[in-house]
């Protein structure tokens, strides 16, 4: 880990462009100390925050991470 920030690897899901935003989807199983806000990091870089986190209505072992 870097410093307090766990790291997480995920395939992105869905992407939909809104207004200028680009809005990703990611299917996780474990996120074990993600929050709301929390930085979205892509090559090492700040890209966005973490703006909800919800079960999956698919796949109940699975939550849906929206950023």
């Amino acid at each position: 880990m870097d410093g307090d920030h766990p790291r997480f690897i995920a395939a992105i899901l869905k992407y939909r462009p809104v207004t200028g935003e680009k809005i990703f989807y990611v299917a996780m199983t474990d996120i074990a100390g993600l929050d709301r806000s929390a930085d979205v990091r892509f090559g090492g870089m700040v890209v966005g925050r973490v703006s909800k986190i919800a079960p999956n209505p698919k796949n109940r072992a699975q939550m849906l991470v929206t950023a």
